[in-house]
């Protein structure tokens, strides 16, 4: 045994890692961009130890996606996880800025800025009025 081991089993009670775990297996991108849910990710598979392989790395990682992001990402190939990384990567932004167009080009915008609004001001202050 090493000594990283033996501090843990000494030092950090059984419910630690449970909990660990736990919050790992909730763990979903939610309102975090695809880099920041990757980081997160990582940095708690680290914290509770778990060896996985490539396959279950990437189903963990997929799973955990939004499910705009999830349903794009599942109609790709991909083999490694930072295959699949990037593939969420290129499709958040996609997103975003299809998101960005649709606002830009929205009725509601459209109508926000109407010439009704602007020739009525001219007409307040047109000279014809101070008579």
């Amino acid at each position: 045994m090493d000594i990283k081991t033996l501090m843990r089993t000494r030092f950090v009670p059984p419910s630690y890692r449970k909990e660990l775990l736990l919050k790992l297996q909730r763990l979903h991108q939610g309102p975090m961009c695809v880099s920041e849910y990757f980081k997160e990710l990582e940095s708690q598979m680290f914290r509770v130890g778990i060896k996985e392989t490539n396959k279950e790395k990437m189903k963990r990682f997929v799973n955990g996606l939004r499910r705009d992001i999830q349903d794009q990402v599942e109609l790709y190939e991909y083999s490694t996880l930072q295959h699949v990384f990037t593939l969420a990567l290129r499709i958040e932004t996609q997103l975003k800025r299809k998101k960005r167009a649709r606002k830009r080009y929205s009725p509601n915008h459209y109508y926000s800025h109407s010439w009704k609004g602007k020739t009525k001001e001219k007409h307040d202050k047109s000279p014809s009025k101070s008579h």
